[in-house]
């Protein structure tokens, strides 16, 4: 599968093209997705490829001596394996030649089990090693190496390659739905994948062919997309088996870091403009709900007013209308009667007011005395 991969991946521009309607890029983002080294952009593991430095070689000449070998020997990738099964209680030492073992064996394999001299400064600086390019460092040696691969005359002879070549495959698989099963996308993606499971992909696509399969291309690389070491594969993952959880019946978030929550989202958007014209329009819209109910007020008040003003007149109504029925009142007598007359002058008062303005018609009979 190698050489396939090598023949349809283009070392210049980075693009990996399978046919003229399946190609996507490969960056240093997708080394990230993989292993999830330190990306940091602002700054590049560079190095001279023939020239050595002199802090090089002094750097050199300190690690020769720490490994107990010649100063005229090479250092080979064996006796930093030695090393490190001594070194059980970790330290600076330990991590120096930690990474430049893993760098020297599987990121940028050398051919010649001598480890690479050119990076020996950076892995000797231990406080800094997690500030440093390292994805860019292993996709610039990728290139490097598909290319020697390509211009090499004796391709056919040649066993292998140099160069993270796995970076290919799982770049590969994980952009073909092959058999329409994506791949998990949770990262570093390089934990879904055994070697196991790595022959068995090889063989079944060799059986069909290689580049068949539904392409993932706005899936990856995640890192790209979110920017930062937490992904959305982390977060949908968590919330499917919490939801899966039938139990619990919650389904929670992992939230990537930085993403605002919902009370600082309102800080935020708050506007100092905007909040004093909110006021005005409070303001406004108060005065203007209390005039209806101030008018409510008067018309209830005047109500009342004219219901005790027609209680009043009915009294005295009904009073005049039971004497006569009574014969208390004799209708010759009543002519001449001071009582009864003022009686009628005063239903005769009552009668004059003005019922527009009591918006009512008057609910009695009106009596008049000749």
């Amino acid at each position: 599968m190698l050489p396939w991969l090598c023949h349809h991946f283009n070392e210049s521009s980075c693009m990996f093209k399978i046919d003229k309607l399946k190609e996507f890029s490969v960056s240093s983002y997708d080394v990230e997705d993989i292993f999830l080294l330190p990306h940091v952009t602002e700054n590049k593991v560079s190095f001279q490829l023939r020239k050595q430095t002199l802090s090089n070689l002094l750097i050199q000449k300190e690690w020769k001596k720490k490994l107990g070998i010649p100063e005229d020997d090479e250092i080979i990738v064996n006796n930093l394996e030695n090393k490190l099964k001594t070194l059980k209680e970790g330290g600076e030492d330990f991590k120096r030649f930690f990474v430049m073992y893993v760098c020297s064996t599987f990121l940028a394999p050398v051919a010649n089990r001598v480890i690479d001299y050119k990076i020996i400064n950076y892995a000797d600086n231990v406080k800094q090693i997690h500030n440093l390019d390292w994805c860019g460092y292993v996709m610039n040696n990728l290139c490097k190496a598909v290319g020697s691969f390509k211009n090499n005359k004796n391709k056919e002879s040649r066993s292998g390659i140099s160069g993270c070549v796995l970076i290919l495959q799982l770049v590969y698989f994980h952009h073909l739905a092959f058999r329409g099963q994506p791949e998990p996308t949770t990262l570093p993606l390089i934990k879904h994948w055994s070697d196991e499971k790595l022959k068995e992909r090889i063989a079944n696509e060799a059986k069909a062919s290689f580049g068949q399969g539904e392409l993932q291309k706005d899936d990856y690389p995640f890192c790209r997309r979110k920017g930062k070491q937490t992904f959305l594969g982390d977060v949908i993952e968590n919330a499917y088996r919490n939801f899966a959880d039938r139990k619990r019946r919650l389904v929670s978030f992992n939230l990537p870091e930085g993403v605002m929550t919902d009370s600082e989202i309102h800080d935020a958007a708050k506007d100092t403009v905007d909040a004093d014209i909110i006021s005005v329009v409070h303001s406004v819209t108060e005065s203007l709900l209390n005039q209806p109910t101030q008018k409510t007020i008067e018309s209830d008040a005047e109500k009342q007013l004219q219901a005790e003003t027609n209680i009043e007149l009915k009294d005295i109504h009904r009073e005049i209308v039971s004497k006569i029925e009574a014969g208390l009142i004799e209708e010759e007598e009543g002519i001449n009667n001071p009582g009864v007359i003022a009686k009628c002058a005063e239903i005769q008062n009552a009668i004059r007011i003005d019922f527009s303005e009591l918006l009512v018609s008057p609910p009695f009979e009106v009596y008049a005395f000749v």
